[in-house]
Parts: C-alpha cells; structure tokens; sequence
C-alpha cells in the first residue's frame, strides 16, 4: 500500500478552502470509524443531510466485508499517523481515497480525516504508481448490470465492437448483443456512444481490464 510520510493532521477548517469542488467528498472519523462530520458533497451522494450522516459507522454504510477491506487499509493512519491512499469503485465510479490523521482539537478525539477526489478519464495510474485498489466494489448505478454486462459495458468503452468483445469473453456475436441491449435498456440509454460517455464520465477506464474483471466478479453471473 502507498504511503506517505508522517503528516500533519487534517479537520474542516484545513478542508474548506477546498469545499464545494464537485467530486470532492471529506469526512471525519473517530477510532470506532463512528462518523462525526461530513460535506455536503459526500452526504448527497448518501441523499441525505451533513447532520444526518452524524453518528452512522462504515458498518453501517457498507456491508461488512466491504468495510473491513476498506479499514484494513486505512488502520496504518491510525496506528502510525501515515497517509494512506488507495483507489476504489464507489457509488458506479472511480475514486482516489486519501486518510489523514485527524486533528484531535477539531472533535476532541483522535480518527481519520478521508478526502475522496473522484478521478476524470485522464486520470490514469502509471507504472511507478503503487496504491492499491479495493477489490469489493460499490456499483452505484451499475448494479443493476450482471457481471457478464459489466464486462461488455468495459470493452464497449474500450472501443472494442461485438465481435470482438465475443472473440475476447469467448460468446457469440449474437449473445454479445443481446448483452448490449439489455445494457441500454437497463440503464436507461439508448446508443453505443451512451455507454462509452457514461464509462468515461465516470472514469471506470482508468481501471485496467485485469482490475476491472476483479471487480465485476462480486457481481452476478448471467447465464449466456
């Protein structure tokens, strides 16, 4: 996992110069991963009010597994006071997650203050880039789609055609488009250049197939 050297802590007053970007969600932590403050950013994504989110725990915002993955790799900021970093699929997109020490003189504890910064389709890792990804994802939108779905929606947005995508997962042509359709019908979009705005607009190509075939596997099956 990347981490940073020890940093200084963060709260809202360190945050706030930068509140209101759109994409840009912060949260504040006790050791319990008990929420004590949020932005407005990150508690829309949740449909619901800053005050609101006050009190719920990462357990209770995730499934289980999900969230002792996730805190699995934010324990080293709180046991070493380091910046952890790692990418995720979180509500149907691509983010970078960023946890900080939080600064005890904001909530009089100790936690984690978490920026997440959705990434744009520029947004790529290169090869010297170590942040781990979290291998359970949240589909957001997206689950609605089966796995085998979520791998045409990819490949489509890869630019690759239904043969090719047939040729690639190994089924007909005719299977492969039968996929697409119920991809546009399932999302509510009507064209091929629907799927690849959607992809990109959410960044889901800065994940490269091997990760993303991982994190299609936690889905279900089609039979085709």
């Amino acid at each position: 996992m990347m981490q940073t050297p020890a940093s200084r802590p963060m709260g809202p007053d360190d945050f706030a110069p930068f509140d209101g970007i759109e994409g840009l969600c912060a949260l504040a932590r006790d050791p319990m991963m008990v929420q004590l403050w949020c932005n407005k950013e990150y508690a829309n994504l949740h449909k619901t009010t800053p005050e609101a989110m006050v009190g719920r725990s990462l357990f209770d915002v995730l499934p289980k597994a999900h969230a002792d993955e996730r805190l699995s790799l934010m324990q080293p900021t709180l046991d070493e006071g380091v910046v952890s970093e790692f990418y995720q699929l979180w509500r149907g997109a691509r983010w970078l997650t960023r946890c900080f020490p939080l600064k005890e003189s904001a909530f009089k504890t100790r936690g984690l203050f978490v920026i997440l910064a959705r990434l744009t389709p520029e947004t790529h890792p290169d090869e010297t880039d170590t942040r781990p990804m979290v291998v359970s994802p949240e589909y957001g939108e997206l689950r609605v789609l089966s796995r085998r779905e979520l791998e045409v929606l990819y490949l489509l947005a890869k630019g690759h055609d239904a043969p090719e995508i047939g040729k690639r997962l190994f089924r007909s042509t005719h299977t492969i488009n039968d996929h697409i359709k119920a991809i546009h019908q399932k999302l509510n979009i009507d064209s091929r250049a629907a799927v690849v705005k959607l992809a990109v607009a959410k960044g889901l190509l800065g994940f490269d197939q091997e990760e993303w075939e991982k994190l299609a596997s936690h889905q279900k099956p089609v039979r085709d």
